[in-house]
């Protein structure tokens, strides 16, 4: 079946002529195609059919403890859903896809949704006057296993003051391909302090790498 757009007025359910199929998703009305599988029972989907009733009925021997976290790991979960809105599955949902392929490959499903270390801290940070004035090139080297990079930025500071904790306010994320972060609107003839930190499902790099820099000044 392929959804083939929303509906904004049309409220309607069920199945007409095996040809279409109304009904409601996330809160939006929708019509799809029926396409009626070349063999509705072949063994491979008995296989899943069976093996998805049994992950379900897991579920509910979870104790609210595992549930819990089972929800709070789906939220950090984005998707996109056929009309590009981006969304997260619920801990049932992610709990059954997961016990699904591991009953397929013939493993035990998990009770606990898996755990995903932190990042190590990137290495090769820098950072450098940028192209133009007032801009400064943060660069860095995200390594394996980290999913984006967030760099704080502390200043404008006079050269003799470093920067403390407090100091330090979010500037940009980026994917772990789009670097470096060009940082502009800077106050040249000033020191600007960065600390950069990966970051993946399972948090941030501890600490993270400090660098320091002034900006571009006018030619």
């Amino acid at each position: 079946m392929k959804v083939q757009g929303p509906m904004h007025s049309i409220d309607a359910r069920g199945k007409m002529d095996q040809s279409f199929v109304f009904s409601i998703w996330r809160g939006l009305n929708y019509i799809r195609t029926w396409a009626l599988p070349s063999n509705p029972q072949s063994t491979r989907q008995g296989i899943m059919r069976a093996i998805l009733t049994v992950v379900s009925k897991l579920w509910g021997g979870l104790s609210d403890a595992n549930r819990l976290a089972w929800r709070t790991a789906a939220e950090g979960i984005v998707l996109i859903d056929v009309f590009g809105k981006e969304y997260s599955p619920s801990g049932f949902n992610y709990y059954c896809a997961l016990g699904t392929l591991a009953s397929d490959q013939l493993q035990t499903p998990l009770s606990s949704p898996p755990i995903i270390p932190p990042p190590s801290m990137p290495t090769g940070v820098t950072a450098v006057g940028g192209t133009n004035p007032g801009e400064i090139d943060v660069g860095f080297d995200a390594g394996p296993g980290v999913d984006g990079i967030d760099v704080w930025i502390a200043g404008p500071l006079t050269a003799g003051r470093n920067a403390v904790k407090s100091d330090f306010r979010h500037k940009v994320y980026l994917a772990d391909d789009e670097g470096p972060a060009v940082i502009s609107g800077l106050t040249e003839g000033l020191f600007y302090s960065f600390r950069v930190r990966s970051v993946n499902a399972g948090g941030q790099s501890s600490g993270g790498v400090l660098v320091r820099a002034t900006p571009t000044v006018t030619p």
